[in-house]
This record gives structure tokens, sequence and C-alpha cells, in this order.
């Protein structure tokens, strides 16, 4: 449960951080990063605070964005990559993805990893 304030209050930082960060798209259709901060961790062991770190501003802000498997660590875990792209591009979002995934070849990560 959340009183109306906090509601209130959520909401205008959002728009703020919103208004804040419209001129991240200046110039370019897209944005890439990685979609965590850290390769991937064991199933079973603890998640790390800043998991959420990278995607915490499309989240936010209703960016739309992709994840795409990009490989393996030397550990055999998976590694990936986001695409951001400004509200209401999921069209040339959706492409880029499709573009990145052909470019790279299908990648159909193993049941298990070498842990």
């Amino acid at each position: 449960y959340a009183s109306r304030e906090k509601i209130e209050d959520a909401l205008t930082t959002i728009a703020e951080v919103k208004a804040e960060t419209s001129h991240i798209f200046d110039g370019v259709d897209l944005l890439i990063s990685p979609t965590a901060p850290q390769t991937a961790f064991p199933f079973d062991g603890p998640i790390p605070d800043n998991q959420a770190e990278l995607t915490a501003l499309s989240n936010v802000c209703g960016y739309p964005a992709i994840t795409i498997p990009s490989g393996l660590d030397s550990s055999g875990m998976p590694l990936a990559v986001q695409l951001i792209a400004p509200a209401y591009q999921e069209a040339i979002l959706f492409g880029a993805a499709m573009a990145m995934e052909n470019m790279w070849g299908s990648f159909i990560p193993p049941l298990t990893a070498n842990l």
C-alpha cells in the first residue's frame, strides 16, 4: 500500500526524470548498453544490489528496450546487451534487434553452465 502523497511524489519524480533525460536521444535512434552492470551470477547466489541499475531508466521513463543475448563469458555464463529507443519507437527497436541477432547468428544458451 502506498499513500496518495507517495504516489503523487513518485509520479512527480518520474516526470522530472523524463524531462531531464529527454535529450539523450537527440541525434541518435537507439542507445546500446550492457543489460546488467556485471556478468551473470549463479542462480543460487545473492542478487547484486545494482542488478537493475542499467534498466531503471527505460523502466521508469517508459522508453522501450529489448535485451539481446550476446554470448558467454569465460565461465559459460550468458552475456547480454540492451537496446533502448525513444518513446513510441518500437519499430526501430525491433528492427535493430533483429539485425543484431542476424549479424551475431542464432544464440541458444546451453541448459547448464560450467559452474
